[in-house]
């Protein structure tokens, strides 16, 4: 992949959106190209506490991942109060994998930009 940032500096047009887990490989991609829009995976965050889960246990430091474009984060830690916190630096939040359509619905009333699903259908209906 890091063969593939490099390239994309030559093609201007080209809108590329990465998406990991791992804060050192999103850092390593924004040092490399600051063009490309990066997505922050992450399992969830811990309630009262700047701690978030992702490929592992990390202090949510936004000066550091300030170069963030998204949240995406885990449907079941997707909370009202965590989409604010998100939604507050400046971040969009998208939330994985919802197939439910009364999920979704809720997860867009707390303010949730994107709903990642494996049923497109089911939710849109």
């Amino acid at each position: 992949i890091f063969f593939l940032v490099r390239e994309v500096k030559t093609l201007n047009t080209l809108i590329i959106n990465i998406t990991f887990f791992s804060s050192e490989i999103l850092n390593t991609i924004h040092s490399i190209n600051s063009e490309i829009k990066l997505n922050k995976l992450v399992i969830g965050k811990f309630r009262f506490l700047p701690i978030i889960l992702s490929n592992k246990i990390e202090v949510l430091d936004f000066e550091k991942i300030d170069f963030i474009e998204a949240f995406n984060i885990n449907y079941c830690f997707a909370n009202r109060e965590t989409i604010n916190l998100l939604k507050s630096k400046g971040k969009k939040v998208n939330v994985w994998t919802v197939n439910e359509k009364q999920t979704a619905k809720s997860l867009i009333s707390f303010g949730a930009d994107g709903i990642i699903t494996d049923d497109p259908i089911n939710i849109i209906q």
